[in-house]
């Protein structure tokens, strides 16, 4: 399935990658540079045609690099997307976790979680095409490398309920796999949106991916209290 993400045009530098595309490195920077530039045209190249769809070619046009280049770094374009998806999803587990510090209260962690998770959907539309959407067509080991990350929400989420219990005494334990489930059903939330070419409004879904949170860690009153009055997230 093609991807109808907008993305900007190839001249664009960019702030995740931190190149831009035709970027001409020193010597000392030229691997790591090279590398970066090949992550931005995988992660365009994949946010427009899909994982299958999209070639090794079609990575080089959008940076103009040589396939000999490419090559030398990567032993093929699974190589790269993975490589490039450890660094994307390091990222995002970096600004979740820095959101979370300093907050008063496990709720107030939360919330701020959230949100900093979909700001930065928000502000990586490629990224997220590419590696949240993109992936599921990528191979078994980038599947396997998604359940990982997938459980590493999953333990975050054990960590945030057993804070509430301290503050919700009468809570009970849950088996993990119920945090696995409601990182699954977070997900699907999200890629819906992105598939609709809704990206630009996904900080929309914070009221209802609260619910989600609060819902299944047993605090049902006060997740009724994180949906607007209609239900339906603004």
């Amino acid at each position: 399935m093609k991807a109808t993400l907008a993305t900007d045009e190839a001249a664009t530098h960019s702030a995740f990658w931190k190149v831009a595309p035709y970027a001409r490195p020193s010597q000392a920077e030229v691997i790591e540079t090279q590398r970066r530039r090949l992550f931005l045209g995988l992660s365009r190249a994949v946010a427009r045609k899909g994982y299958a769809a999209a070639s090794v070619a079609d990575v080089l046009a959008e940076v103009r690099i040589s396939r000999r280049t490419f090559y030398e770094l990567f032993s093929d374009k699974e190589d790269c997307f993975l490589a490039a998806y450890e660094l994307a999803h390091g990222a995002l587990i970096h600004h979740i976790k820095k959101a979370h510090e300093d907050q008063p209260t496990a709720l107030a962690q939360v919330k701020a979680g959230n949100a900093a998770d979909l700001r930065f959907i928000a502000a990586e539309p490629e990224l997220a095409q590419a590696f949240l959407v993109g992936i599921r067509s990528a191979g078994p080991r980038a599947m396997q490398r998604r359940a990982e990350a997938h459980q590493e929400f999953a333990n975050m989420h054990k960590q945030f309920h057993q804070r509430f219990r301290l503050e919700h005494p009468q809570l009970p334990e849950l088996p993990d796999v119920v945090f696995l489930a409601l990182v699954g059903g977070i997900n699907k939330m999200i890629t819906t949106e992105i598939e609709a070419g809704r990206i630009a409004q996904i900080e929309s879904l914070a009221p209802v991916m609260l619910y989600m949170t609060l819902s299944v860690y047993g605090l049902g009153a006060l997740a009724a209290e994180c949906l607007p009055a209609n239900g339906a997230s603004q």
